[in-house]
């Protein structure tokens, strides 16, 4: 019988504790909802399946956290992705704000382009070949 005891202990410990919680908090979830679909479907009849159910998925969920940690080709997977983030250099917060502001000034000028040649250029083009009707025609 294999013993409860964490693969590689001490190593990846931030990218498999994520790892653990994700599974965990979509177990919880799970859990919450089955519960009520089961106490909306048991309508209190059945007293034990309405938390035998919900205790078994939050069981299994908890199940895979544990195996999806200690497995050894998807520990070492977390353990590696964990060394590769502490080697990329990261952007300082005026960085990042200089750089959403570019972003935010050409989405904006591209924008105003955009609107003016469809404006100007592309609709006076449809309305010149008879595709587009003019906007500016009274009705009859």
């Amino acid at each position: 019988m294999m013993a409860l005891s964490l693969y590689k202990r001490g190593q990846g410990v931030w990218s498999r504790g994520i790892a653990a919680a994700g599974f965990a908090a979509l177990g919880i979830w799970a859990t919450l909802q089955t519960f009520q679909w089961m106490g909306a479907l048991t309508h209190s009849t059945a007293y034990y399946v309405g938390y035998w159910v919900p205790g078994m998925i939050l069981a299994v969920f908890l199940g895979c956290a544990l195996y999806v940690t200690n497995r050894a080709s998807l520990a070492d997977f977390l353990i590696e992705t964990e060394l590769e983030m502490k080697k990329v250099t990261w952007p300082t917060s005026r960085e990042v704000l200089v750089a959403t502001g570019v972003v935010i000034v050409i989405v904006l000028l591209l924008g105003a382009f955009l609107w003016c040649a469809d404006r100007w250029v592309i609709q006076p083009f449809f309305q010149l070949i008879g595709i587009l009707p003019r906007l500016t025609a009274t009705p009859k």
